[in-house]
């Protein structure tokens, strides 16, 4: 009888259809986001951001951060932002699970989840700023103490587009990141 009772609220009510929508979306997102997190390796103390082989997005050092200043993060934003893509919600809801099953051994560093990079890329440049990331400096081989960041190339077009590129340097000036970006503002909106 419940299930025909089921069949009949589907089929006679948008609001349940849509509530059932719902249901079923949270079921499959909750079970991707299982899915992921038993796929992953044990995480350690440390996680292994950027490195040298990231070097299409600039990287010429290896940025590293405890993972517990990474968990805190990913738990405050895991529901943060509104994304449209599946995958990267899974992996923006996955990343705090798995870091808090983390052993928290300091002496061993893991890589970053597959997908992952894209979800905290933009935060890393902040991370390096409050000194809450290390970078290793390949070229010293040693771990920078002070990372200075700079802005080269700096030109715009009116106030509305401007362009630079992000330079990182070690004490000894060897370069770690060199990033192109840009920024466009909106100042009116759209006439229709």
């Amino acid at each position: 009888m419940s299930n025909l009772t089921h069949l009949l609220k589907y089929l006679l009510s948008p609001t349940y259809r849509q509530h059932a929508r719902v249901e079923e979306c949270h079921r499959r997102i909750s079970q991707a986001i299982e899915d992921y997190v038993d796929a992953l390796p044990q995480c350690h103390g440390w996680i292994l951001l950027a490195s040298r082989a990231d070097k299409e997005d600039g990287f010429y050092c290896d940025v590293t951060i405890r993972t517990r200043d990474l968990l805190s993060w990913a738990r405050q934003n895991a529901d943060e932002h509104v994304v449209q893509n599946f995958q990267a919600e899974v992996v923006r809801k996955a990343l705090p699970i798995w870091l808090s099953r983390a052993s928290f051994d300091e002496r061993t560093v893991s890589l970053l989840p597959p997908g992952a990079f894209r979800e905290i890329a933009e935060d890393i440049d902040d991370w390096v700023t409050q000194g809450r990331a290390r970078v290793f400096c390949s070229q010293c081989q040693a771990v920078s103490t002070e990372v200075g960041v700079t802005k080269d190339n700096y030109h715009g077009a009116g106030n509305a587009f401007s362009w630079w590129t992000d330079v990182w340097t070690c004490e000894n000036g060897h370069v770690l990141r060199k990033k192109d970006q840009h920024m466009r503002l909106i100042l009116r909106r759209n006439r229709l």
